[in-house]
């Protein structure tokens, strides 16, 4: 049972990340959801960095940095703009992040020889 409490979290949070996807994806093109999708990567890193203490190298940021500036810029040249649609793929960006970030919490406080080879690339 304590299992189940443990994990219950990242399905909830899962089932968020599904369900914005779908509203987003009504509104946007496939290509511009890609591109705010890898800007979630902005929100893993910060996370790592609040919950786990983990830094990340410079050229981690520069490319952080070089991520956001194409999301910003494919947002400034979207022909088919839907402010609904941004904000249920800002909304998808955080539960993406949430999930990846919530997802790891139960790998970090164990013993990582319990920890599956699918993780480990997050330890």
């Amino acid at each position: 049972m304590q299992l189940c409490m443990e994990w219950a979290p990242v399905n909830v949070i899962f089932v968020g990340m599904i369900w914005s996807s779908f509203f987003a994806l009504k509104y946007l093109s496939v290509a511009m959801l890609t591109v705010l999708k890898n800007s979630t990567n902005l929100l893993v890193v910060v996370g790592d960095i609040v919950c786990f203490q983990r830094r990340q190298p410079a050229m981690v940021w520069v490319c952080l940095f070089l991520i956001i500036l194409s999301a910003v810029c494919g947002a400034a040249t979207d022909l088919s703009f839907h402010a609904q649609g941004y904000a249920w793929q800002i909304l998808n960006c955080f539960f993406t992040a949430a999930y990846s970030v919530r997802s790891a919490f139960p790998h970090r406080l164990t013993d990582i020889s319990s920890v599956s080879p699918s993780h480990l690339s997050r330890a």
